[in-house]
């Protein structure tokens, strides 16, 4: 129950995704939890594999103010 909960939330979430973001052409799942006892869920909108393994620029501040106003945008 807690698996089909889950990927029910997940499909909604994709699906907000695509609305918002019609110029992409996928939405991105990566799911990840090896070693606790829990799962993070990472969904975001790509246009390529290339996006869907980038890794993160760690040593940059991100932009608070972009990220709370997409915060807006995506809130059901």
């Amino acid at each position: 129950a807690d698996s089909s909960a889950l990927m029910n939330t997940v499909k909604k979430i994709a699906r907000r995704l695509k609305e918002q973001f019609p110029d992409k052409k996928r939405i991105g799942v990566m799911i990840e939890g090896l070693d606790v006892a829990h799962v993070h869920v990472k969904v975001f909108p790509i246009n390529s594999g290339q996006e869907y393994r980038r890794q993160p620029d760690l040593d940059s501040e991100p932009d608070h103010n972009a990220l709370a106003k997409m915060a807006k945008i995506l809130a059901f």
